[in-house]
């Protein structure tokens, strides 16, 4: 029973010791603890910065990018609306300007591309067309399908905010019922400016008639010998 008793006070006394021991040992992992979640806190403020960085630069992107659509299209708009030769009418030289813009139509008329026609004739636009008929802008015509539309001898005289274009054209082509109209033509183009820009406002076309082909001279008789 005394060893016993004795064996318990030992144990009594050994407990606080190793309680003291192993204390101190718990302490130095605080510290590390600590730096530890200070380093995550850092690492998510970095994370929220950079996204942040990549939306603010994404949404700048789609910014510009719709900036740039923007002019584009109204670039484009512009350039739909304005004939080429129109554009150089405005600020240089009319004569120029008006011969580009009667080399446009006449490839626009090969093509059957009436766009660039409906941009540029004006509102009460006539044509006479080589057999006397009379034409109106937005009646129907006579479905004429160019093979081919070979300009020259363009001339230009300005009257101030009216122009007078003539030229010579070799065609080939055909009327919407077939019949040939292919030849020689002189042409004219009358243009106005209204707010600046050149319209068509009347054209004629004219076949050239060959002249009648020239009968050989005739030799005078040979004498007769007697």
């Amino acid at each position: 029973m005394r060893r016993f008793l004795i064996t318990a006070a030992l144990c009594l006394c050994a407990a606080p010791a190793a309680a003291q021991e192993t204390t101190p040992a718990q302490t130095p992992a605080q510290p590390a603890t600590q730096d530890a979640k200070q380093a995550e806190r850092d690492r998510k403020e970095r994370e929220k910065q950079e996204a942040k960085a990549v939306k603010e630069k994404a949404k700048q992107d789609a910014t510009a990018a719709k900036e740039a659509e923007r002019k584009a299209t109204e670039d484009a708009k512009a350039t739909k609306t304005q004939p080429t030769g129109e554009k150089v009418g405005m600020a240089g030289n009319a004569e120029q300007a008006l011969t580009q813009l009667d080399r446009e139509l006449n490839d626009a008329a090969v093509r059957a591309d009436r766009a660039l026609f409906e941009r540029t004739a004006a509102d009460g636009y006539v044509f006479v067309n080589p057999g006397g008929g009379l034409v109106e802008r937005g009646q129907q015509d006579d479905g004429v399908k160019f093979e081919s539309l070979e300009a020259d001898d363009v001339r230009v005289r300005v009257h101030g905010d009216t122009a007078v274009l003539t030229g010579r054209a070799a065609v080939k082509g055909r009327l919407g019922g077939g019949q040939d109209i292919s030849g020689q033509y002189r042409y004219m183009r009358v243009f106005v400016r209204q707010q600046g820009q050149w319209r068509l406002a009347a054209m004629s076309a004219v076949p050239i008639q060959q002249g009648p082909a020239q009968q050989p001279a005739q030799q005078p008789p040979a004498e007769k010998k007697p």
